[in-house]
């Protein structure tokens, strides 16, 4: 769904390089979709609104970086950064369930604790928590400064910095 609403789908162009990465990815989308997408939108946004949100983040990744630079971001990176761009507002959720007030300014705090705790839930790979739940406190507000430059991931290194300043774009 995300994919077919960004002409400029740069990071799923990325992923598809990687089946196993790619159907991982699959897998999350359609339990985020069914399981946390509704409880993120509650009363004020639409689901297709959040699509369409996440989409855009993405085209604005795509369009604020070099071509030369779109073409370092990993598969497995890709990966981390579009679990990201999905979960980044997922602390909205309990915040909706809740009932606390507009703007939920704690909901990137409250959205890394819940990667951590339902990450089985929203089928995110052991090895990748770490590195979303990162992305997720660090899309706003907090100091990029004190995210670490790299997290080892599978083996590889993962520019952990460089992918929550994306997100906070």
């Amino acid at each position: 769904a995300i994919q077919a609403a960004n002409s400029q789908a740069f990071l799923h162009q990325l992923l598809a390089r990687n089946n196993e990465l790619r159907s991982q990815y699959r897998e999350f989308c359609s339990e985020f979709i069914v399981s946390y997408l509704p409880g993120i939108a509650g009363q004020r946004y639409s689901p297709y609104q959040l699509l369409n949100h996440f989409a855009v983040i993405e085209q604005n990744i795509y369009s604020l970086l070099p071509p030369e630079n779109r073409n370092r971001i990993k598969p497995l990176e890709a990966m981390i950064l579009l679990l990201g761009i999905f979960c980044h507002d997922v602390g909205v959720k309990r915040c909706n369930e809740d009932s606390v007030a507009f703007p939920f300014e704690d909901h990137h705090e409250i959205g890394s604790e819940l990667v951590y705790e339902e990450c089985q839930a929203m089928r995110i790979e052991p090895p990748l928590v770490n590195s979303v739940a990162t992305l997720v406190r660090y899309h706003r507000v907090l100091p990029l400064d004190e995210v670490p430059e790299k997290h080892a991931v599978q083996g590889a290194e993962v520019r952990i910095q460089l992918l929550a300043s994306l997100l906070r774009l």
